[in-house]
């Protein structure tokens, strides 16, 4: 199975599990757990040739600009596929029976939970340092929802906006320095040569300044994203976000980006002392400040955080330092962490479900109550604090045996290491004690005694919210009982960092239950430590309080700052930058632009043969000209609104006979059907605005503002005249015919170039115009009339049926009208709408379906649809437009969307790239071959995606002008009845 195919799982099943458990309840969790699960088996299939042969799938996009879709599927890759997919298979079954039934929320959670897993997936798989970019972003932004989920809440939104701000600065310092590496002399944009070459030491060779910089950028990535030192705030405020994204982001995911990077990047860039050296120093920084931190809480939660901060900082310590024993035992840490920290968050879950309190300070007995959950949380912190026979140990006794040989540098770090694994074991036990000890609290309520008011779920929680975190926490246990089984797991990628080092045993590296004396003995007294540092820990929080630094001096209190000034400094710019007056604002523009283009064409002008220079080709060009500088004097002069939306059209008809004189059909026929429907909206419009504009006295801006208009014309004729005679190869357009035929397989040079050479922009813009049209929208309802306009067609069918038995059939052209006051209906526009309705319809559908070869197209067909729906509602108003379009607007928009990039995909499949014309032969036996091409999807669904634009448009200006209009009869006629 190719990695795009289990990506596009996510992004399917991610689409229909938010449907799922909206419909399903709990069970519907089921279509979520489907990729990852898929994605885990997938894994464990190919193992061998993860290990073996690495697996690399490459699909050229952009060959000229390097921009390709690359997937890497090595050791490193296969761990951190199952770490992924894996925890978050568990989590997905653990959601199930955490969330109420009637939870908010419930299903837009399912649905961004599982596109989330497909963005980290991408971004392990990715083998191209912009493809991990992108996949970073797309982390950030759906661990923003992740973690807003309860959007009510301030806290929540506060700490999802923080994290999004202070990760997405990271991933723009890290793109920068893709960039560099990318483009400079030896650079590759593939992370494999990127990774080779540094360790060649041909990467920007002769140049290290600029190689120092571009690696200072990617660190302040990884910094950010894995929240080390000075940016760890962020992550113990996502602790607003549901248990179970803890659980998944915290553990498995978004804070392991950082992780991943760094340890893919190291085999390649160990050598460079500002690589190792930061991440080393950052590292231990973090794992000592992280710990101290954790300590101090009262959260279960945020212990966690902090506790996470700390293991964040262990693991890129050792990731950094740079030989194949601290790599290897980095390696076991990632899987360690991944289990116990997941199991450990799930577990507070639902130690909160059972007592309706995850505060230390008001908890006590739930071991007693739930001895089987304590055991497991017990397992996953004895992995956490390093204790033997666990994975966490396998990772720390590496590291610890390792540093031991690595003389003063290596004893430095083993120092801080093992002053940061006391606090770890001090605040594992913590942990234990705050959520399962029986401590007796005057004055706070037990666990045990709890009422069934206070415990949502009661004391008995459900199997899968102790049977999920008990699986995890057997992982974690059972792999330090078999150290040479993972250590064949993580010694490949460990194998990449021997060369350039010594192949001495201690160098090498290895797992093992014991690894000496002296290793052992620093263990001992590191858990020794913890011990009596959680025994003393009401004194050492009273010291730490004390000595805490002043609050204007820490990292969350300085981004604040930076965020409040930055604000206030964006809006000090923008109000002396936008005065909020349109016409200054284009007299700005335009006068810069005539003062930088007019004062270069003054010296290019006089090279210009004026001899050659012809005003028009052709007598309906002088025609079409002429139109368009009268239809422009009109509409300059217009007084009344209504002359100026008729002088626009003129213009607009001006504009489509120079297209069509100029050979360009397909260009004259969308323009014509953009006019002709946006006469209508501008129609719809005025009806809210007066009937003249401002009278204004004649004053002297107008006179300025009538010399900077003719100025900035003569500059743009002028530049135009001068490019045109400054050409001095032939066109590409040339080119375009027989280009469009081989690669998209038709003769219309416009489609294929809307659906095929540039498709990924049509469809952006497809995703604009959807955002645009929603946003219109939503502000016209804004006044609560969509409560009262919202009405479905069968009951408006009965409620024309009845107005229409007071009218006499034959007169009866649409049934929509007859629902109108006999005084708002024309018989003339209702015979024509009867009349061009269906034909414009069939014109439409004839245009999208032939737009590949002639003038046509989605976007025209599409348009000439929404003219047909609007002559239904000038006809018969919004009653007949609901008649004509029983269908929700927003489906359709979304229809089209899903079918356009469907489209775009479809190729993939193949074995071609994305957005790929393909041609497609169907036989039908006797009556021939059916032939179209791939890019007739993204053409239906432009023409849907205009379709709903136009039924929403028309719904909603019509509608509330309709609803405004029959109030005021309604009002007149009272009125009238009074004074009789």
């Amino acid at each position: 199975m190719r990695v795009l195919v289990l990506l596009s799982l996510f992004v399917l099943f991610g689409a229909m599990a938010g449907a799922a458990v909206g419909r399903f309840s709990g069970r519907g969790y089921a279509v979520a757990f489907v990729p990852f699960a898929a994605t885990a088996i997938w894994a464990l299939l190919n193992t061998g040739q993860a290990f073996t042969a690495t697996v690399v799938q490459h699909h050229t996009w952009v060959g000229v600009l390097g921009l390709d879709l690359a997937f890497r599927f090595d050791p490193l890759a296969w761990i951190m596929t199952l770490v992924v997919s894996g925890v978050g298979a568990a989590i997905v079954i653990y959601c199930a029976f955490y969330f109420p039934p009637n939870a908010a929320g419930r299903a837009r959670f399912a649905a961004i939970f599982t596109f989330f897993g497909g963005s980290m997936l991408g971004l392990v798989w990715s083998n191209h340092t912009l493809m991990i970019y992108t996949f970073w972003e797309l982390t950030s932004v759906f661990s923003f929802l992740l973690i807003g989920h309860h959007y009510r809440s301030r806290t929540a939104r506060a700490a999802a906006r923080q994290a999004f701000v202070v990760t997405t600065f990271g991933s723009l310092a890290m793109f920068g320095g893709f960039m560099i590496l990318g483009a400079g002399p030896g650079g590759s944009f593939q992370v494999d040569q990127l990774v080779a070459r540094g360790a060649e030491g041909t990467l920007l060779q002769g140049h290290p300044v600029t190689l120092n910089v571009a690696l200072v950028l990617v660190i302040i990535g990884i910094l950010t994203k894995s929240a080390m030192l000075p940016f760890h705030f962020w992550l113990p405020a996502a602790m607003a976000a549901p248990t179970p994204v803890s659980a998944f982001l915290h553990a498995a995911t978004l804070v392991k980006a950082g992780v991943y990077l760094a340890l893919r990047f190291t085999p390649g860039f160990a050598d460079v002392p500002v690589w190792s050296s930061l991440l080393t120093i950052f590292g231990a920084a973090t794992l000592l400040v992280g710990g101290w931190l954790a300590i101090r809480q009262t959260d279960l939660k945020r212990v966690l955080a902090y506790g996470t901060v700390s293991q964040l900082g262990l693991i890129t310590a050792l990731a950094g330092y740079g030989n194949r024993a601290t790599l290897l035992a980095a390696l076991t840490l990632v899987l360690a962490h991944g289990t116990f920290k997941s199991c450990l968050f799930l577990t507070t879950g639902t130690v909160e479900k059972i007592a309706g309190s995850r505060d230390i300070r008001e908890l006590s007995g739930v071991g007693r109550t739930h001895p089987v959950l304590a055991t497991i949380g017990g397992l996953a912190a004895a992995s956490m604090a390093g204790f033997p026979l666990t994975l966490g140990y396998l990772g720390k006794e590496a590291g610890i045996h390792n540093l031991l040989h690595q003389g003063a540098a290596g004893v430095i770090l083993l120092a801080g290491i093992a002053a940061g694994s006391v606090l770890t074991a001090a605040y594992s036990l913590r942990w234990w004690f705050g959520a399962f000890g029986g401590k007796e609290l005057p004055g706070h309520r037990l666990a045990s005694l709890l009422s069934e008011k206070e415990a949502p779920v009661g004391s008995y929680p459900a199997v899968a919210l102790i049977a999920v975190p008990g699986f995890l926490a057997a992982i974690t246990v059972s792999g330090g009982f078999f150290p040479g089984s993972v250590n064949a797991l993580t010694g490949p990628h460990a194998d990449t960092q021997l060369e350039g080092y010594l192949a001495t045993s201690n160098e090498a590296g290895h797992l093992a239950l014991w690894s000496g004396l002296m290793p052992a003995l620093i263990t001992a007294l590191i858990l020794a430590g913890g011990c009596a540092c959680f025994q003393w820990r009401g004194k050492i929080i009273r010291f730490a309080k004390k000595t805490a630094l002043p609050e204007t001096f820490r990292a969350a209190n300085l981004y604040r700052v930076i965020m409040r000034n930055l604000e206030a400094v964006a809006g000090r710019v923008t109000s002396f930058t936008q005065s909020g007056s349109l016409p200054l604002d284009i007299s700005i523009i335009s006068t810069v632009f005539a003062i930088a283009v007019g004062g270069a064409l003054c010296y290019a002008l006089p090279t210009i043969q004026w001899g050659q220079v012809r005003l028009f080709d052709s007598f309906l060009q002088a025609i079409a000209i002429a139109i368009l500088a009268g239809a422009t004097i009109v509409v300059v002069r217009a007084r009344r609104r209504m002359k100026a939306v008729l002088g626009l059209g003129a213009m607009g008809v001006g504009m489509a006979t120079l297209w069509a004189v100029h050979g360009a059909p397909d260009l004259a026929l969308t323009q014509l059907v953009v006019e002709a429907f946006t006469i209508v909206v501008f129609v719809l419009v005025l009806r809210f605005l007066p009937t003249h504009f401002t009278d204004r006295p004649l004053r002297s801006s107008r006179w300025l503002r009538l010399i900077i208009a003719v100025v900035a014309g003569v500059v743009t004729s002028g530049g135009v005249l001068l490019a045109a005679a400054s050409r001095k190869e032939n066109p590409v357009s040339e080119l375009l015919p027989d280009e469009v035929l081989q690669f998209g397989y038709g003769h219309n040079i416009v489609n294929v170039i809307l659906v095929d050479v540039r498709a990924w922009d049509t469809v952006g813009e497809l995703s604009v115009l959807l955002i645009a049209v929603t946003g219109v929208t939503a502000l016209i309802f804004r006044s609560g009339l969509i409560s009262r306009l919202t009405v479905s067609a069968p009951s408006l069918r009965s409620s024309v049926a009845k107005a229409a038995s007071r009218t006499s059939t034959n007169s009866r052209w649409l049934a929509g009208a007859s629902a109108l006051e006999e005084d708002r209906r024309s018989l003339m526009l209702e015979v024509a709408a009867r009349i061009l309705y269906p034909t414009l319809l069939v014109a439409s559908v004839w245009l999208l379906l032939v737009g590949h070869n002639s003038p046509g197209g989605g976007f025209a067909g599409g348009m000439l649809a929404a003219s047909a729906l609007s002559i239904r509602y000038l006809a018969g108003g919004h009653y007949e437009l609901t008649l004509a379009a029983p269908f929700s607007p927003g489906a359709i928009l979304g229809l089209g969307l899903t079918i356009a990039a469907a489209a775009g995909l479809a190729p993939v499949l193949a074995g071609g790239a994305p957005f790929q014309t393909l041609p497609v032969d169907i036989p039908f036996g006797p009556l021939g071959t059916v032939h179209f091409t791939t890019a007739m999807g993204l053409d239906i669904g432009v023409y849907l995606v205009v379709l709903g634009l136009a039924v929403d448009i028309l719904g909603a200006l019509g509608a509330a002008l309709d609803h405004d209009e029959e109030q005021g009869v309604q009002l007149v006629s009272a009125r009238k009845g009074k004074t009789k």
